[in-house]
Parts: structure tokens; C-alpha cells; sequence
């Protein structure tokens, strides 16, 4: 009898011995998944800026990304549903270009000019995200959200480095700042379009105007 009741507890040993030794396979199907994702948006960015946003299609992106429609659709909802994800994602250098404004002086206008160099250099190079951001209205309302977040980096690099708001919301002045400073960005450095002469002088001047009403000195 213990021999069979020994037996009887074979098939329950076996399956606790079989599901110990199979690998569990949510974590990597997850990791499947975002490589996939990651791989549909690498191929919507390369597709955007060859072809532009509106011309681009859902079949050249899963064409480019060697996916089916099925495989793009479990992933994001439209066209401007991954635009929004590539907008997000890949804008994180810009992001930092454009709030290493609060590591700038902004009673000196050497330190606000390089920081200026430096935002246009990094506009040229993100084209086709600025553009993506400025034109593409759902892209650019998820973008204000990342703005918003840009504004309050800048906002506490000022304030960790002693200088003190002259006002009582420093933050929305910041905003409104890089906002014009970004627009500006945009029609003359990603639209290729000829700076006026007195142009790059005329925004430096209005931005240390503008931070200097916005700031004191520290003590």
C-alpha cells in the first residue's frame, strides 16, 4: 500500500519538477514586446523624416520595421499614437539643451549666448522632432507636458545657485521664455529659414531682459 501511495503521488511530483525547470516566460516576452516597439518606432522616426509626417504611412513603417499591421496595432493606435511615443522618447537630449538654461548666468550674456549656440546646434540636429512637436497638434499638446517639466529643471538649477525670484511665478515666466525661445529655434534654425540680420543678438537681449526681471542677484 505505501508502494501505491507512494505511485500516487508521482504525477503531482513530476508537474512541481517540470514547471520548476521551465523558465518563466513573462519577463522575457515583455522584453520581446519592447524590443518590438522600440523597433516600429526607430522605423516611424527613420520614415517621418524622410518622407515628413503627413505623407508617411502605417505600411511603410511596419515595411521598414519588418512587422505586421497586427504587430504595429497591438502597439500604438494610429499614426499620431507612435509619433506621440517617438516625440517623447527621443527628445530627452533636447530637453536637457533646452533646460541647462538654468546652469546660464542671466546677468551674463556670455553665458546665455553659449547656451544659445548650443540649443541650435542641438535643434539642427533633432529636425525632424521639432518638427514633428511644432506642427503635429497631439504631438505638441503631450509635448507641453515635457515643457512644463523642461521649465521647472531650469526654475531649480536658478534657485540652487542663490539667485531669488523677483515675482510670484517665476515658473510660468520660464515657460513662456522657452516657448518663444523654441519657436524662434524652430523657424530659423529647423526650417532652414535666413536669420535676420540682428536676430540672434535681438533673442539674446530679450532673453537676459527677460531673466533679469524674473531674478535677483544672489546675495
Amino acid at each position: 500500500m505505501e508502494g501505491i501511495a507512494h505511485m500516487s503521488t508521482l504525477p503531482s511530483n513530476i508537474a512541481g519538477i517540470a514547471a520548476a525547470r521551465t523558465p518563466q516566460r513573462g519577463p522575457i516576452r515583455e522584453a520581446q514586446k519592447e524590443l518590438t516597439r522600440r523597433r516600429l518606432m526607430d522605423a516611424g522616426l527613420e520614415i517621418f523624416t524622410e518622407k515628413g509626417f503627413d505623407a508617411a504611412t502605417v505600411e511603410e513603417i511596419t515595411e521598414r520595421a519588418n512587422a505586421g499591421r497586427t504587430t504595429f496595432y497591438t502597439h500604438f493606435t494610429s499614426k499620431s499614437d507612435i509619433a506621440i511615443a517617438i516625440a517623447v522618447a527621443e527628445t530627452v537630449e533636447l530637453n536637457a539643451s533646452v533646460s541647462a538654461l538654468g546652469r546660464t548666468d542671466p546677468f551674463d550674456p556670455a553665458s546665455l549666448h553659449q547656451w544659445l549656440l548650443a540649443l541650435e546646434t542641438q535643434f539642427r540636429e533633432d529636425a525632424m522632432l521639432v518638427t514633428l512637436v511644432m506642427l503635429h497638434t497631439e504631438v505638441a499638446q503631450e509635448f507641453l507636458h515635457v515643457q512644463e517639466a523642461t521649465a521647472r529643471n531650469a526654475l531649480d538649477g536658478w534657485l540652487a545657485a542663490g539667485f531669488t525670484p523677483k515675482i510670484t511665478d517665476p515658473l510660468e515666466q520660464i515657460r513662456l521664455l522657452l516657448l518663444l525661445v523654441n519657436r524662434w529655434m524652430y523657424l530659423y534654425v529647423t526650417q532652414s529659414l535666413p536669420i535676420p540680420t540682428g536676430s540672434r543678438e535681438g533673442l539674446l537681449l530679450f532673453v537676459q531682459t527677460h531673466l533679469t526681471a524674473v531674478f535677483a542677484r544672489p546675495a
